[in-house]
């Protein structure tokens, strides 16, 4: 079972990204109960649940570069306080996943 996060530094990567997991796993466990047709009051749960699991990865690596995180949920922040070649490689992976994906083809 991951640790809960301190809502104050020092915060651990590791913990941070075990959190992340947790939330991550359940998104995913949830999703699938349902075989692919998600009945419409879960959406927003497995939105949210994957927001926030999003938000934690990039807290584990803002802690990774040795800064410590503001504790809010704007991701675009948190995304535009990491290192250049942070961000670089996030947006490559995003372009990949993006071509790859035809439902997500016309974003």
């Amino acid at each position: 079972m991951a640790k809960k996060i301190p809502v104050a530094p020092p915060y651990n990567a590791y913990d941070v990204f075990l959190t992340a997991e947790a939330f991550n796993k359940s998104g995913r466990y949830l999703r699938s109960q349902f075989a692919g047709d998600v009945p419409e009051e879960f959406e927003p749960v497995i939105i949210v649940n994957r927001a926030f699991c999003l938000e934690l990865y990039l807290k584990c690596l803002l802690v990774l570069e040795k800064k410590t995180p503001e504790w809010h949920h704007r991701l675009k922040d948190q995304f535009d306080d990491l290192e250049q070649d942070n961000q670089d490689a996030i947006r490559k992976e995003y372009e990949k996943i993006l071509a790859e994906t035809e439902m997500l083809a016309e974003f």
